[in-house]
């Protein structure tokens, strides 16, 4: 290998780059500490841009936003998983940013497959994501919200009178309980619910915001709208599959998408010894947990498909439980077949009606 090749390591922060720039041999060429701008990463790393071979970052909250401005630029830059470089890193006796640098820049250097880089996505899909992030939030947010109000509110005896729903629904069932604890306490806790209410009114006016934008992603976006036709699914478990997997091609064998999602039980095996434990849960949490209630909600609807009809005689073996995870595991690969193929979905699982959409 010529010498003259580089690999350079950045250890992002939200106010410093540490930039580390090593030889084919290990060798630190040259190590610096940067504000977090940028265009100062690009031109410290200008006068070696003929010879280097890769910059390598960690995941982090700043290192996706370098990345795609390095790529852009013209550097072969690479995002590791964090965890998977600080098992590389931990072995060193000082930890410092610039070590942690020169570290992420061995890791390029000789972490070949044993320490894969992270697919990073396109712009366009990380934004549309990013409101599926949100409105996850803002649903925490407001049954947060909403359980400490009805707590606040049965502290003093009173009870819902109707399932609550809606906001109407809330709003109309919080009024009903304060009026019937004026009638018995003296109490100011009226100017103390009503803020909680308006502020759950504007969470759910946001939820229902982003929903409408999902949707029309949704319906705009031809792959999306296959996969909503399957059962279970809808905009929301589409536009998350689409985003979390950026790009099929990624994927060789379908069936690998049900580890990638955490999907797929834990294998322990040595020796004599076999042992297969619960589902991974690793990768994406929030696609995994929406395919897991398109799971759901295809194994009670009453939609006869070959999926229900399998996961059916799952349950009948093992339990309901373990059938809707098998279930959530077999809709990814049965999403991604669909679009790797671009055929449409075949609720009876016969060659006959997979016909390509032109």
């Amino acid at each position: 290998m010529d010498r003259q090749s580089k690999w350079a390591g950045i250890d992002t922060s939200t106010r410093t780059f540490a930039i580390s720039v090593v030889d084919s041999c290990g060798s630190v060429v040259v190590s610096t500490e940067l504000p977090a701008d940028v265009a100062l990463a690009k031109g410290f790393l200008a006068p070696y841009s003929d010879t280097l071979k890769l910059v390598a970052l960690e995941t982090g909250r700043t290192s996706t936003h370098l990345a795609r401005s390095l790529l852009e630029a013209g550097y072969p830059a690479k995002v590791y998983d964090a965890l998977r470089v600080y098992r590389f890193l931990r072995v060193r006796s000082n930890k410092t940013d610039s070590h942690d640098a020169r570290g992420i820049a061995e890791v390029g250097r000789i972490g070949g497959e044993s320490i894969r880089p992270v697919y990073l996505k396109p712009l366009g899909i990380a934004l549309v994501r990013e409101k599926l992030v949100i409105r996850e939030r803002l649903i925490r947010f407001r049954k947060e919200n909403e359980n400490a109000l009805m707590n606040i509110l049965n502290a003093y005896g009173v009870r819902a009178a109707d399932r609550i729903t809606s906001f109407q629904a809330l709003q109309r069932n919080v009024l009903a309980m304060l009026n019937r604890i004026e009638e018995d306490y003296e109490s100011p806790i009226r100017a103390q619910i009503l803020p909680l209410l308006d502020l759950s009114q504007m969470l759910r006016r946001q939820e229902g915001r982003l929903e409408r934008e999902i949707d029309t992603y949704a319906n705009r976006t031809e792959v999306c709208r296959r996969m909503m036709a399957v059962p279970g699914g809808g905009p929301i478990t589409a536009v998350s599959f689409v985003t979390a997997i950026g790009d099929p091609k990624r994927f060789s064998n379908t069936e690998d998408v049900g580890p990638y999602l955490g999907l797929s039980p834990r294998i322990w095996r040595t020796g004599r010894y076999s042992r297969q434990s619960r589902i991974s849960k690793w990768g994406n949490s929030l696609t995994r947990k929406h395919l897991h209630i398109a799971a759901r909600t295809a194994l009670n609807s009453k939609t006869d498909t070959s999926l229900r009809k399998w996961a059916l005689q799952l349950a009948g073996r093992a339990n309901r439980k373990k059938a809707t995870v098998a279930l959530a595991r077999k809709l990814a690969v049965v999403l991604l077949a669909m679009w790797k193929s671009g055929s449409t979905f075949d609720p009876n699982g016969t060659q006959a009606s997979r016909q390509k959409l032109v």
